[in-house]
């Protein structure tokens, strides 16, 4: 039963724009709380979703639904706990591929694998400069691993970004965006519609992830949308405009952290793809990926 008497007036679309006024490092912090708990006995790991979600509805609310937006990580899987619920799929990993993946061809995207034992042999290895450890949040015996594989727990993480994909695959994501004809996932209006909120939210609200995009501006046709990555090691993100060019990268180590990094690797990286003629060039079927409407 949640602790908060709020929490049963939260509504999906204050999950969306994330001011769902819940704690958003609940989450994280039950996965952390668990592993380095002294109970006896210890708390089985890894943590199951029903056994995070209790965690996460017993504690106090930081505000009221409807408060100041907060970067949303644990909305964010709600959200995709809802996403699995809706489309009658046994969790965000199965809604995702029947929603979203197959209906794009997106072959190289699944969720991703804690432990670094069974991690997919075609996976880059993700690491910090320093090549951090943590105690294991996925191993009964709280052993240590490498920070990337075990200090979190991936599996559960899928609504918030526990997802592994290949750079072709996310820039198929992109050109769905812009694509508002013969769309295979969401027809034109509601793309407009849900571009156009997020902007909307944007404006009014402040903050960033608003819908899922950390600084969504413009109209139809021209959406400007950006995203990143905040899990150590991974610098991922992508950035451009609907209907023009989008820059999708993913580098190792650590953006935040590494003094090496440029201040601004976007306006050099779109400069030199402006310069390219794109005209007639769909390299999509390369990839086995059938074209998608013009």
């Amino acid at each position: 039963a949640p602790a908060d008497p709020d929490f049963a007036d939260i509504t999906v679309r204050q999950l969306l724009e994330c001011n769902s006024g819940i704690h958003q490092m609940a989450f994280r912090d039950a996965i952390k709380a668990l592993k380095e708990s002294t109970e006896s006995p210890r708390p089985s790991q890894p943590a199951s979703m029903e056994t995070l979600l209790s965690i996460v509805a017993e504690k106090a609310m930081d505000g009221d639904p409807g408060g100041p937006t907060d970067y949303g990580r644990t909305d964010y899987i709600l959200l995709g706990q809802v996403a699995a619920k809706l489309s009658g799929s046994a969790n965000f990993d199965a809604a995702l591929k029947k929603l979203v993946l197959d209906p794009l061809h997106m072959t190289r995207t699944r969720g991703s694998r804690t432990k670094f034992e069974t991690r997919n042999s075609d996976e880059a290895i993700q690491h910090t400069k320093d090549l951090g450890t943590a105690i294991s949040a996925v191993h009964n015996d709280r052993r240590i691993v490498l920070e990337q594989y075990g200090n979190h727990n991936y599996e559960v993480f899928d609504g918030a970004g526990g997802i592994s994909t290949a750079i072709v695959d996310l820039a198929r994501l992109c050109a769905m965006f812009s694509c508002r004809t013969g769309n295979p996932v969401l027809p034109a209006s509601t793309l407009v519609q849900m571009l156009t909120e997020a902007v909307a939210s944007e404006a009014a609200r402040g903050g960033h992830a608003h819908h899922g995009f950390d600084n969504p501006s413009g109209a139809d046709p021209e959406f400007f949308l950006d995203k990143g990555g905040g899990l150590a090691g991974v610098g991922a993100g992508l950035y451009g405009k609907t209907g023009k060019f989008f820059i999708v990268i993913a580098r190792n180590g650590d953006k935040l952290e590494d003094p090496d990094a440029p201040e601004d690797w976007k306006t050099p990286l779109y400069n030199k793809a402006k310069a390219i003629n794109w005209a007639g060039q769909d390299m999509f079927p390369q990839f086995g990926m059938p074209s998608l409407s013009p």
